[in-house]
């Protein structure tokens, strides 16, 4: 099972690689949590995939797909920072402030009335 995690499988699919029906993730992450030796193992089977990985991408010239898998296997390192998002025509937007989305109502309010007005 380690070979599998060190070749960069998750856990979930290096478990069921091993056709024992009786591992599943929860009972190897008891097993892991009540055995040094297990988690030692374990561990050292992410490491070693993490190292090759950075190895492989330092030397690659085309980055895209290991960064595609750094990005998914190792999330919490790896991922891209999410994007600042504004949500139009919806009660709730993210990141402006609400003095901001008050001033831009109250002039867009402005030129409609303006517009009408005038035809």
């Amino acid at each position: 099972m380690s070979e599998r995690v060190a070749a960069g499988l998750t856990l979930a699919l290096a478990l069921h690689a091993e056709q024992v029906a009786t591992v599943n993730e929860e009972t190897w992450k008891k097993a892991v949590a009540g055995n040094a030796d297990f988690k030692a193992i374990y561990e050292g089977a992410k490491a070693k995939f993490l190292e090759e990985a950075v190895l492989r991408l330092s030397q690659a010239k085309e980055l895209k797909y290991l960064c595609w898998l750094l990005e998914r296997r190792h999330s919490e390192m790896f991922r891209k920072p999410d994007a600042d998002r504004v949500v139009v025509n919806q009660s709730v937007s993210v990141g402006i402030p609400d003095e901001v989305l008050q001033r831009a109502r109250e002039i867009a309010a402005r030129e409609h009335k303006d517009h009408t007005d005038g035809e």
